[in-house]
């Protein structure tokens, strides 16, 4: 009993004093002073997925570029990156979902082929879309070659892989979507405990 009341004086202190900072609170008190926003996404199917990316491009000629984002509010982008070999092939199996004007596009991860090295990082989910991909130097300090893939459609997609030596070890980022729930949103912002304010002028 008297261990229970020292962990949650301990709790009380550091809410007080590390503004609610859940990393230092023991994993059975963190619910004091924080809840999580983030919860079990809903079964969507690829094309429920694809109908919530928006694809937008930015600038015109040099210098512009694609974005992706979510217009579900529901959902947050999450970005992931993934080390993996390329030797034998990368194992993604892609769809295309929309085309636009000058390369643009929305390209989702449809799945991973069985025992290929997608499958064995474990770490990709259909309705993911594809960031960017770079070589990872064979040697310390050697150069790194980097490519984008945020918004490409499936014939740029595929001319950006196919640019990588199939002996390459690669880096691979990916965007998905978070579920969020946005109804805690304020009760967080209501927990923050901060004993003090400095102001300072910029």
């Amino acid at each position: 009993m008297n261990g229970m009341i020292g962990m949650m004086v301990v709790a009380i202190v550091a809410c007080l004093t590390c503004q609610c900072n859940s990393f230092i609170l023991p994993s059975a008190m963190r619910a004091t002073c924080s809840r999580s926003l983030y919860m079990a996404a809903p079964k969507l199917s690829m094309d429920d997925i694809a109908m919530r990316w928006r694809v937008t491009k930015y600038g015109q000629g040099v210098g512009s570029y694609n974005g992706i984002e979510w217009l579900d509010r529901t959902l947050e982008a999450q970005v992931v990156t993934i080390s993996m070999s390329r030797v034998g092939g990368l194992g993604l199996e892609l769809n295309e979902y929309n085309v636009g004007k000058d390369d643009t596009g929305l390209v989702l991860i449809e799945g991973v082929k069985e025992g290929s090295n997608a499958e064995k990082s474990g770490k990709f989910l259909p309705g993911d879309a594809l960031l960017s991909i770079a070589s990872i130097p064979n040697v310390k300090g050697g150069a790194s070659f980097r490519k984008t893939l945020e918004g490409l459609n499936f014939d740029a997609t595929l001319d950006i892989l196919g640019q990588f030596s199939p002996y390459d070890n690669v880096e691979i980022a990916i965007k998905r979507g978070v579920f969020v729930d946005r109804t805690k949103e304020e009760q967080i912002t209501s927990k923050v405990c901060r004993p003090w304010t400095v102001l300072t002028e910029l």
